[in-house]
């Protein structure tokens, strides 16, 4: 079930032009879609999610980026974006004077990074003077469509902590779509899988509720956790109380004493008959 109305570039989304947000234009007083994409309408305002399209940088944002080539100030960055970036000497902790550059890092190797400056011709400096920031040597990387990055990460970081919680992995999202991944590899196969359909399926609600019910099955598919019990009623698997127990286990007395006497009646009665049949025969 889809959440949101999808609309396409040029549609009307609003009357009022102070609602107007990201992926909107106004004209006439009125305010249209300029992408394709989920309205989203809110009391403080009209934004349009987009479908699809590239990275466009911001600042702050945590990015992953692939070396593209080495210079003697410093490394020039793809950072799946329209522009490519450049993380400076100075800005990389690792870099010591008695260092080249391509020893620390060369290319095609990659790295975790923040978006420190951005110029008005849109040329993106990035820095790894952050606990976040890293070399990546290990673990795996995914890439997503960079509009999906917020379903990923969820309201309140709700989707990550769930993935992060059910599968004991590390992760850092990359708001340009590329994501790290490491820990378990059976655990990590597993938390790839579920951002690939969470990609797919971000528009729809319930989706919370389906990753967690995947990754559990997953987990017990691939050994990593026990079958649970199904078909139990909660009946079933309630405790019964000690006072309901004692009713029963009187219950059962009384009708094993009542079979009894019933059975003594029936031989009492067996033996009068026998009797009167042996006074008639005399």
């Amino acid at each position: 079930m889809i959440s949101r109305k999808i609309v396409l570039p040029g549609d009307l989304v609003s009357t009022n032009p102070k609602t107007a947000g990201p992926g909107t234009y106004v004209e006439g007083g009125k305010v249209y879609a300029r992408v394709l994409g989920l309205l989203d309408k809110t009391d403080l305002g009209v934004r349009i999610i987009p479908l699809k399209g590239r990275y466009i940088p911001s600042l702050g944002d945590t990015v992953i980026g692939i070396v593209k080539e080495v210079t003697a100030n410093g490394w020039i960055v793809d950072i799946n974006s329209p522009y490519i970036a450049f993380l400076p000497i100075p800005e990389n902790p690792a870099m010591k004077p008695n260092r080249k550059p391509n020893d620390v890092l060369d290319i095609g190797d990659a790295i975790i990074a923040k978006v420190m400056n951005i110029d008005p011709k849109m040329k993106v400096t990035l820095t790894m003077k952050d606990k976040l920031c890293r070399p990546i040597r290990v673990g795996r990387i995914v890439a997503i469509n960079p509009t999906r990055v917020p379903r990923v990460i969820g309201k309140k970081g709700s989707m990550i902590k769930l993935l992060k919680s059910e599968l004991d992995i590390q992760i850092i999202v990359g708001q340009n779509g590329l994501i790290w991944l490491n820990g378990d590899r059976r655990k990590v196969s597993i938390a790839e899988e579920a951002i690939y359909i969470i990609e797919q399926e971000a528009h729809t609600e319930g989706l919370t509720d389906r990753i967690t019910e995947f990754i559990k099955k997953r987990k017990v598919e691939l050994g990593l956790a026990e079958p649970e019990e199904v078909g139990k009623t909660e009946t079933e698997q309630a405790e019964v109380p000690e006072e309901f127990k004692e009713n029963e286990e009187k219950k059962v007395e009384e009708a094993e004493e009542s079979v009894t006497e019933t059975e003594n009646a029936g031989e009492k009665s067996e033996s009068k008959a026998k009797e009167c049949q042996l006074e008639e025969r005399r």
